[in-house]
């Protein structure tokens, strides 16, 4: 069908036009709702995306949770004083 200038529509055509429209807003809108929702893992070498089951929600993963938090300085040195513990409970022993 060819582009004609200044051809006038029927009050049918202009509605079903306008409800395309806002379809396509709608659609647009919602398509950018859902983006916003994605988080990216705060993890330093996890590359992944996810939806955040609750808001502050930083991990994509348990794993990566945990891996993170295992190399914190926090973890490492529990695991140190824990590590210290024990070699002077076996010394005690010997």
């Amino acid at each position: 069908m060819k582009h004609r200038k200044h051809e006038f529509v029927g009050q049918e055509e202009a509605e079903l036009w306008a409800a395309c429209l806002n379809l396509m807003q709608f659609l647009s809108d919602r398509q950018t709702a859902v983006i916003d929702q994605l988080k990216r893992c705060v993890k330093a070498d996890c590359d992944r995306y996810f939806f955040p089951k609750f808001p502050a929600q930083k991990y994509c993963s348990i794993v990566c949770q945990t891996r993170d938090y295992q190399n914190g300085e926090k973890w490492k040195e529990h695991r140190r004083q824990k590590w210290q513990a024990r070699q002077a409970s076996f010394r005690r022993r010997a």
